[in-house]
C-alpha cells in the first residue's frame, strides 16, 4: 500500500496499550532479516531479551513466550533462528531506561554510517521524552517528532516511530486525530498507521476473532489512494498472518 519501506521517510504507528504492536513491528524485523535489510530497533518498553524472543517466535512460527515446553529438535530451530538474530544485520538496543530524542538521533546517524542501516524501529517515543508537567508534553512530543522527520530527509533511512493515542471510549483508535501531540507534528511524517483490536460489537456478532488485528494507514504521502483500507491480520503463534479477504479466516 505505500510501496515498500521508502527511505528519507518516517512512518507513525500509533496503537492502544496492549494491542499487540510491539510483536507486530517484531514481525517485521523478522521479514527484515530473512531479506537481510540492516535495521536498527530501540526496543525500550519492553527490552532487547523480550524482542529478540518475539523476532525468534515470529521466525519459526511458534511462541517461545508462552512457557510450553519445547521438544530437542524445536528447541535447536530456536538456537539456530537466534543465532540469525544476533549474527544478521539487526542491532538490537540495549536501554533500560528513557534516552534522550538527541541521543537516539545521534545513534541512527551511527548507525546507519557504522552498520548501512536501512530500517530503524522505535518503540516507543515516549521514552524519548524529558519527564516534563502536562502542558508542556504536547509540545515535547512535536519537537521530538520534528526532529526525527529533519533526520529522516537527510538519511536513506525508513524510520517507524511508535506512539500513543489519546484515551478513547471504546479503547480504539480511529484517527490520526487521536495521536498524542499537535495535527502538525503529524503531517510531517510521510505515513501514519492505525493498529487495532477489532469493535467490540464485531467479536460479539462473532464477526471478528478476540486475536484478529486491524491496520489502517491514515495518511499515505506516495499513494495516497489507499488511504482508509483496512487490512486484517489473523494472530497465531507468535505471528501476523494477512487476511485475503475480508472473510474470516481466510489468510495468506
Amino acid at each position: 500500500m505505500i510501496g515498500g519501506l521508502r527511505p528519507y521517510e518516517v512512518t507513525l504507528l500509533c496503537a492502544p496499550t496492549g494491542s499487540g504492536k510491539t510483536q507486530f513491528i517484531a514481525n517485521l524485523s523478522a521479514q527484515l532479516l530473512e531479506q537481510k535489510v540492516p535495521q536498527f530497533v530501540a526496543p525500550v518498553e519492553t527490552g532487547d531479551t523480550d524482542y529478540q524472543k518475539r523476532i525468534a517466535s515470529a521466525l519459526i512460527r511458534k511462541d517461545i513466550n508462552s512457557g510450553l515446553a519445547l521438544d530437542p529438535g524445536r528447541l535447536a530451530t530456536i538456537e539456530t533462528k537466534i543465532g540469525m538474530t544476533l549474527s544478521g544485520p539487526l542491532t538490537i538496543a540495549g536501554y533500560e531506561n528513557r534516552v534522550s530524542a538527541k541521543e537516539m538521533i545521534d545513534m541512527l546517524s551511527y548507525q546507519h554510517v557504522r552498520y548501512g542501516c536501512r530500517v530503524a524501529l522505535l518503540d516507543n517515543l515516549n521514552f524519548f521524552l524529558e519527564i516534563v508537567n502536562t502542558t508542556m508534553e504536547r509540545a515535547e512530543m512535536d519537537s521530538a517528532m520534528h526532529e526525527f522527520v529533519m533526520l529522516a530527509k537527510k538519511l536513506p533511512m525508513h524510520i517507524i516511530l511508535i506512539v500513543h493515542p489519546r484515551k478513547t471510549e471504546d479503547g480504539r483508535v480511529e484517527s490520526e486525530f487521536d495521536i498524542k501531540g499537535s495535527s502538525t507534528a503529524v503531517q510531517e511524517c510521510a505515513n501514519v498507521l492505525l493498529f487495532n483490536r477489532p469493535k467490540k460489537a464485531d467479536i460479539e456478532n462473532q464477526i471478528r476473532n478476540r486475536s484478529d488485528r486491524e491496520a489502517v494507514f491514515r495518511k499515505i504521502r506516495k499513494r495516497g489512494q489507499n488511504v482508509g483500507t483496512p487490512i486484517w491480520f489473523k494472530f497465531s503463534e507468535g505471528c501476523y498472518y494477512e487476511y485475503r479477504s475480508k472473510v474470516p479466516n481466510v489468510v495468506v
